[in-house]
């Protein structure tokens, strides 16, 4: 265990803790990371903020909400993958969750949340996050913007699976396309999402078509527990990351993918 965290853990975890949080916004921020399905990094600064990472390091989501504040709980906590399954199946909407953390050994960490009906705690193993905590991502120069409604992108994206596993999406002067063609060259299929006046510049790139429509699904699923459905905005380069966000009241979550490896 890297030492910084052990020693923010010792002095985080000397008495238990409580945080309460909006219901509807811890679980359209487990909606917004499960498509990491891996483990998860609670952070309470100057916000609360989960982190998540999938197996294949290929996506990063981060969701961020305002308005929550804790000196005392400034050490990242990991969220096993059940925890957020349960937070996600919990019946509340208008009642908090009581998050409390505390050290229940040398080597746990307990995480507990009271929904207003059912009391539920579990224990994590305390896990080496030390290269978990900020990834290693370079500056990324995404000039070709582009915002759409999720639930349309999901239609089309579907429309692409019919091809193959993977979708191109390109800016070509005003135009933002997607499209998907087979490996034997002979299918094809190509969407115009819409125009992007004035623009001038020439963008594209591929990206894996699963994990584009689990994070499309992701954000259609976040909308519904926000009850509001801002924009999906889309942000790429040719052979960058393409970087999808939307921003609620007090509630921002971006996921991260990057581009697919040509010939895999």
């Amino acid at each position: 265990m890297d030492g910084k965290y052990e020693e923010a853990l010792d002095k985080a975890c000397k008495e238990e803790k409580t945080l309460t949080v909006n219901a509807n916004v811890m679980k359209a921020i487990c909606r917004a990371i499960e498509p990491a399905q891996d483990e998860f990094l609670l952070k309470v600064g100057n916000s609360l903020r989960v982190e998540a990472v999938d197996p294949a390091h290929a996506m990063m989501i981060k969701a961020s909400s305002t308005g929550y504040t804790s000196d005392m709980m400034r050490v990242p906590v990991p969220m096993q993958e059940k925890m957020v399954n349960a937070i996600i199946r919990s019946k509340t909407s208008d009642l908090g969750f009581d998050l409390e953390l505390y050290q229940a050994d040398r080597n746990m960490i307990r995480l507990k949340w009271f929904d207003g009906e059912v009391k539920t705690s579990m224990v994590n193993p305390i896990m080496d996050i030390h290269s978990f905590l900020e990834p290693n991502i370079p500056a990324l120069n995404l000039p070709a913007r582009f915002e759409c409604d999720s639930r349309s992108l999901k239609k089309w994206l579907k429309e692409c699976e019919k091809i193959d596993s993977g979708v191109g999406l390109s800016m070509y002067n005003e135009n933002v396309m997607i499209s998907s063609d087979a490996e034997d060259e002979e299918s094809f299929i190509s969407f115009k999402l819409g125009k992007v006046e004035g623009n001038k510049g020439m963008w594209s790139s591929v990206y894996s078509l699963d994990y584009m429509l689990n994070i499309v699904t992701a954000a259609i699923r976040v909308e519904k527990e926000m009850h509001f459905r801002p924009p999906l905005v889309m942000e790429w380069n040719t052979n960058y990351p393409v970087r999808f966000s939307q921003v609620y009241n007090k509630l921002t979550v971006e996921w991260l993918l990057a581009p697919r490896i040509i010939g895999e």
